[in-house]
């Protein structure tokens, strides 16, 4: 499990790792979770929350922003074999700091946007590639394609968070923030 209570990377050049981790090896149960302003529409891809590496095949799951999506999408993607995966995307971000969550259980993903349940378009792999990469927050380690935008927390959970729980980490995150 990770948990980055206010990181505070501002977009700026600014980011985290975390070394790899067996706990950090989700594979067919997980909760990813990351606060930030993911709205618009950037020049160049922006990575947001990651454990991915292209150039060595390394690929696990990823976050991010790129200039294809709309300027209300964020894309997630996930590989099963560490070489290829398909960017699925969820829409409805808005201009202002908001949680999204992602579960895997069973090869069934749930996306929430303020722990309220969105759509996930796109056909992502069911199970995750157990990558050896650190978790990158704010940007993408191999290609240093950095986020140019704000992201307060990211966690990671080996298990499957239920609704309840996701509301729950929600509201409490929300009150720190003093949202």
């Amino acid at each position: 499990r990770l948990n980055t209570q206010q990181l505070n990377l501002f977009g700026d050049g600014e980011y985290s790792s975390t070394a790899d981790s067996a706990s950090l090896d989700v594979t067919t149960a997980a909760t990813w979770e990351v606060w930030g302003n993911f709205y618009g529409v950037p020049a160049t891809t922006e990575v947001l929350f990651n454990k991915y590496n292209v150039t060595n095949s390394n690929r696990s799951w990823i976050f991010q922003k790129n200039p294809a999506q709309l300027v209300d999408e964020i894309g997630f993607s996930v590989s099963n074999d560490g070489n290829f995966s398909t960017l699925g995307s969820i829409a409805g971000v808005q201009d202002k700091i908001q949680c999204l969550s992602v579960t895997l259980s069973g090869g069934v993903y749930v996306a929430y946007l303020d722990a309220q349940v969105v759509t996930l378009t796109g056909a992502i792999d069911t199970t995750v590639f157990a990558s050896d990469e650190p978790v990158m927050i704010g940007v993408q380690g191999d290609i240093l394609s950095f986020a140019a935008r704000a992201i307060g927390s990211a966690k990671i959970y080996n298990v499957a968070l239920t609704a309840d729980e996701v509301l729950t980490n929600y509201n409490t995150q929300k009150s720190l923030y003093g949202l």
